[in-house]
């Protein structure tokens, strides 16, 4: 769709080179005239030269040319004058601004009956006043495409600016080719970010408090996304997706989806609050990062496209958004944007095995930046790595008291209490082993 809003500037292009090469062409067919009547009058005042060396016809072409434009530069002024000037002063406005291709020969055609039927009256000037009305024309036509240029981009940024950062938006505007060239196969980070239990809120409030949820919910998001230079792809119901790495490319693309993802968190507290004084339910939501190649680019029908994401890393962050719900955390992100996010501190939370995926992924859980850690959730991290290396070795019973202490003194509780319920699971005796089988 944003094709089509470039449409008024690429015309814009296009019909200032055009008014150009008609005001060149124009310029130069005068100049081609001027010099033939030079010609033409040598040859007509050259009377002795010998006959064979000038053919009659190119002595009459000689005089109709010389009687036609003195007549086209006559003083003598009719009635007719003014009317004629406005009738061409039109068409040569039609020639400037017209998009269609009928339009131009049909306007061009007429332009000039009026120019050979105007000589006719003796006129004066017409041809210096003509040159001058459409090279007049020409540039008031350029200037007032200019000013709808400038103003359209005015408004694409303007537009912009609700998905993406403001600095991306007048690089956009400025260059719609940054744009159209960013169609491409790169390495991205997608966020997906989602409402819990949106269905038992939906059934709690009527459609205009829903409505007025949804927007409050919808426009932190976006702040936050945008604040860290992220692009809002699309609203999905209660869901937002975003992505970093495009329209314009970005090294940091981890680190900024990252940093985006826990300021979210910590502005739906503020808004939890907010919905509490205002008697509506509160709302928490998940969010899952992932970074992979993707293709990013218009995609769509011919009536209606967009500009989004596909690939596999959209699936994952989807899917481990699905997760924060089973790890009981608010974030979670895939091992590729940890690798490319060196400067935050991460918790390891184990593996998930994704439908179609023979590997099962390690994800994790971002705590916050490396150099801001106090010395308890060092500590604390620390412990977890033993407690997990343990759990990778099926180590269960040397794993329990460490995570039971975990669970006691970190805030993630929830965490460490179903690691629990997994080491009791694992501990269980089989059955069938009880009886001998």
């Amino acid at each position: 769709m944003y094709s089509q809003l470039f449409a008024h500037i690429g015309w814009h292009r296009y019909s200032t080179g055009c008014a150009v090469a008609l005001a060149l062409a124009y310029l130069t067919l005068l100049l081609l005239a001027n010099g033939l009547l030079t010609i033409e009058l040598n040859v007509n005042v050259s009377a002795n030269a010998p006959a064979e060396t000038v053919s009659r016809r190119w002595l009459d072409t000689a005089l109709v040319t010389r009687n036609l434009l003195s007549s086209l530069t006559q003083t003598q002024a009719t009635w007719a004058f003014w009317p004629l000037q406005l009738l061409l002063l039109a068409f040569a406005a039609l020639l400037c601004i017209t998009r269609h291709v009928t339009a131009l020969l049909l306007s061009g055609a007429v332009t000039l009956a009026v120019l050979v039927l105007y000589q006719g009256f003796g006129e004066p000037s017409l041809l210096r006043f003509g040159l001058f009305s459409v090279a007049v024309l020409f540039l008031t036509s350029s200037v007032v495409q200019l000013v709808g240029a400038l103003r359209e981009r005015h408004q694409l940024a303007d537009a912009f600016e609700q998905f993406v950062p403001p600095e991306v938006a007048r690089q956009v505007a400025d260059d719609p080719g940054t744009l159209e060239n960013a169609e491409s196969v790169r390495e991205l980070t997608v966020l997906f970010c989602d409402v819990r239990g949106f269905t038992g809120i939906a059934e709690q409030l009527t459609p205009s408090q829903l409505t007025g949820l949804l927007n409050r919910y919808f426009d932190v998001v976006t702040r936050v996304v945008i604040r860290h230079r992220g692009t809002i792809d699309k609203y999905m119901g209660d869901a937002v997706m975003a992505f970093w790495g495009a329209p314009v490319s970005s090294r940091d693309h981890a680190s900024l989806a990252v940093l985006a993802a826990r300021d979210i968190q910590l502005e739906m507290d503020g808004l939890a609050r907010d919905f509490q004084l205002a008697q509506l339910p509160p709302i928490k939501v998940g969010i899952g990062l992932s970074t992979g190649e993707s293709f990013v680019g218009h995609l769509g029908s011919s009536h209606r496209k967009a500009y989004t994401v596909i690939g596999d890393s959209v699936n994952v962050a989807q899917r481990l958004e699905k997760a924060t719900r089973e790890f009981h955390v608010d974030v979670i992100v895939s091992e590729a944007t940890v690798e490319q996010d060196r400067a935050t501190a991460f918790r390891e939370l184990g593996t998930l095995r994704l439908k179609g995926r023979e590997r099962a992924l390690r994800v994790y859980q971002p705590i916050g930046r490396r150099d801001q850690l106090s010395n308890a959730m060092r500590e604390e991290l620390s412990q977890h790595e033993q407690a997990m290396a343990l759990l990778r070795t099926r180590q269960w019973l040397a794993a329990r008291p460490l995570i039971t202490q975990l669970a006691e003194t970190s805030a993630e509780t929830e965490l460490y209490n179903g690691y629990l319920a997994q080491i009791t699971e694992a501990l269980r005796p089989d059955p069938d082993s009880l009886h001998g089988s």
